[in-house]
Formats: structure tokens, sequence, C-alpha cells
């Protein structure tokens, strides 16, 4: 009989109130709020003799005060099962799910996605090659569905125990539903098309960290897309930075900086994508956070954020400071 143990476990609870300096994502007109985040973090390690898996499973509640429309409930889960096929091949899957809310609005996002992988583990080196599958789904004024395929290969390189590098490539194919593509005429006029969008396009990234008494690290990423509607042709180049670190015995620090170009082909061009969420974390996103240990399962905490992200204009960007402060609990 295989035998299965539970590694670990943990639980993790967040109470902050929260202000943000524009809760409706506006270039124009920023109206600041206030309210109250509670959140939840549950993560379980199972581990075999050939086999371990691990999942993670979060909520977060943000109840705003003077918008309650903008009210939201944020789900994400993730599951990683890592197996041993044949001698030094392993079997790597992925699956993750999210799905944001709004309340008292038709307002939705979520996604699912699945990743299957081969992994050849070395000494110091551990290569992968595998396909990724994301299905999308948003609704707002209306329903905008897209899957987005890719084909991946990625190394990771140990420079010293605690250094290492990681370096990835891969090739993506992006299918829209209910998306048209837009064509223009005369060098200016935007048209609808008759069919569907279709994005086909490279990315790659290195990530440099360093993993010890602190950490530390850097991120570099790069993409470009081609699509068949005129507003989708762009490139697109991230860096990311950051660092965690202690001081003595009770305090922690975390710092991000985080900021990304994005070029458009035909960037006379403006138009509503209905298919973005103005909120994904991959765009412009630098914060500071402080935790303090207060007693063994619990920390006190401020963190100030800011972001500068593109709206559902393409090309327009929106600027927000969320500043929040509160207590984690380990249960």
């Amino acid at each position: 009989m295989l035998s299965v143990h539970l590694l670990g476990g943990e639980i993790q609870v967040n109470i902050s109130p929260y202000y943000d300096s524009n809760i409706r994502e506006s270039f124009q007109l920023p109206e600041s709020t206030y309210g109250l985040k509670l959140s939840g973090r549950l993560t379980r390690e199972w581990i075999s003799f050939q086999s371990s898996t691990a999942g993670t499973l979060i909520g977060q509640n943000y109840l705003d005060v003077i918008f309650p429309k903008e009210s939201k409930l944020i789900i994400k889960g993730e599951l990683n099962h890592n197996r041993k096929l044949y001698r030094r091949i392993n079997f790597l899957g992925q699956g993750s799910y999210f799905r944001k809310n709004f309340f008292n609005s038709g307002y939705y996002y979520s996604w699912w996605e699945t990743g299957l992988f081969l992994q050849l583990p070395k000494r110091s080196f551990i290569w992968s090659s595998g396909y990724r599958h994301r299905s999308t789904s948003i609704s707002s004024a209306e329903k905008n569905r897209f899957r987005r395929e890719a084909v991946e290969i990625r190394g990771q390189y140990y420079l010293k125990a605690k250094l290492y590098l990681v370096g990835s490539a891969g090739a993506i194919f992006i299918a829209h539903e209910d998306f048209k593509a837009r064509e223009v005429l005369n060098d200016t006029l935007l048209t609808v098309l008759q069919i569907a969008q279709r994005d086909r396009g490279y990315y790659g990234s290195l990530h440099l960290r360093y993993q010890g008494n602190f950490i530390y690290g850097a991120q570099a990423s790069v993409e470009t897309v081609s699509s068949n509607s005129v507003i989708g042709n762009y490139h697109f180049l991230s860096l990311r930075l950051y660092l965690t670190g202690r001081w003595g015995q009770k305090t922690f620090y975390h710092l991000v900086l985080q900021q990304m170009d994005k070029s458009y082909r035909n960037s006379n061009l403006k138009d509503v994508i209905q298919y973005r969420d103005p909120e994904e974390l991959m765009q412009n996103r630098s914060y500071a956070r402080i935790e303090y240990n207060l007693e063994d399962n619990l920390l006190g905490y401020v963190q100030v954020s800011f972001l500068k992200n593109e709206t559902l204009l393409n090309q327009t960007y929106y600027s927000k400071t969320l500043l929040e402060a509160g207590f984690k609990f380990n249960l």
C-alpha cells in the first residue's frame, strides 16, 4: 500500500483597514475611498515515496465603505504535484484558479490554468519543458472569453548554494471567442471586423534570486505579440526588483519595485479593450511593507503600494495609491 503523509500546513488570517486613492481606476477623475480587508490563506503539503503535492487556497474580501458596489471577493487556489517517473525524470502538474466578483454588479473576472511539464533535475541544474493552458472569462458591459496556450522551456541553475538563476522562454497563442478584431481605414478610422481576434507571440524571462538570511532578486521579462487586430500588436518589457530582510529580532521589511514598458505597433490607435483587467499585478506595481512580530503567532504590518496600470482604453494609464495596516494571525 502506498503511504502518503501530511508533511505540513498553515492557516493565516488577515484583518486590515485600507485606503484606496482611485477606487474606479480612472485616468481622469480619481475617487478615493476606504474600507476593511478580510483575508485568509490555507496551505497544505503531502508527500509519499515517489511524489509530493502542495496546495494553497486564498480568499480576500474587500468591504468598501463609501462605494459598496466596489466591494469585492477574490478567490485563488493552486495545486502542484511532482512525481518521479524514471530515474532522473519527473512529472510536474500544476493547476490554478482565480475569480474576482464585485458586489451588486454583473462584473467578474475569472480564469483557470493547467500546466504539464517534464522535469530533468541534476546536481546544480533543473531543466523542464511543457505546455500551459489558461481559459479566461470577463463580464462587465459584455462578456469576453478567451484562451491562452503556451509551449514553454525553463532552466534553473544554482550558481551557489543560495544563489540561482532561472530562465524561461515560450511561444503563445491566444484565441478570443467574443472580442472581434479591429481594422484601420484611412490610417485613423477603426472598424470592427466579423472575425474574432487571434494573437501569436513569444516571451522570455531571466530571474536571479538569492535566498539566505535575507532575500533579494531581479527579474526581467519580455513579450512580443502579433495579432490579426491592429490594436493587438505590441511589445512588452518589464523589470522587477525585490528585497526582504529583517531589523533586529521582531521587525521584517519587504520592498518591491516593478515597472513595465508596453509599446504598441500602431501607437496612434486607441480603443476599449474589454478583455483586460486593469487590476492585474503584472503591470506597474511597487510597494513597501513592514511587519512586526507582536507575539509568536501574531504580526502587525503596514504596507503602501503604488500602481500605474493600463485602463480598458489601450495606451491610457491610471495611477493609484493603496495604504493598508492590520494584523496577520497564524493558526
